[in-house]
């Protein structure tokens, strides 16, 4: 059983591929709070070494690299972070969903939840509203507007 209960081990999968947004968000750097950037790097050290999560610890970890990290009081509003709620809308079919990016350990039992170790989850860590995420096993989606971002909100504990 994989920790990321909701997304079994898709080794043989290509990661999702971040296309540019259809707006003028021109620079393509994820953006991660100080916060989750520690908590993910620390979360990636303790998954390294464990065979059976079969997870994109690798692919997350590129992104970290690549991330401008920023202290929480400066996270522009649109932009997913940690325990971010976010609308997704699918450019083939035309239909919405409402999802909520969390950490392994927040149970993958709900439908609406997207563990960061998954595709989409990790898609989806340090994109902005109107980005366009996808991969070749599903439909191209859109990243609508961020209906909770914990730093927004002021909850910077979470």
């Amino acid at each position: 059983m994989s920790i990321c209960s909701a997304h079994p081990p898709l080794r043989l999968l290509q990661p999702y591929a971040i296309e540019p947004a259809l707006n003028d968000f021109s620079e393509n750097v994820p953006i991660v709070t100080e916060a989750d950037y520690r908590r993910l790097r620390q979360l990636i050290r303790r998954m390294r070494y464990t065979l059976r999560h079969g997870c994109y610890v690798h692919e997350l970890e590129r992104k970290l690299r690549r991330a401008r990290v920023v202290p929480p009081q400066e996270v522009p509003p649109d932009v997913v972070t940690m325990n971010s709620r976010v609308k997704m809308e699918s450019l083939a079919e035309g239909e919405t969903r409402s999802v909520l990016l969390v950490y392994p350990h927040l149970g993958m039992n709900r439908e609406d939840y997207e563990c960061v170790l998954g595709r989409l989850g990790t898609a989806l860590l340090g994109r902005r509203t109107g980005d366009r995420i996808k991969d070749a096993c599903s439909q191209p989606m859109r990243i609508g507007p961020v209906l909770y971002q914990p730093e927004a909100a002021g909850d910077f504990y979470l």
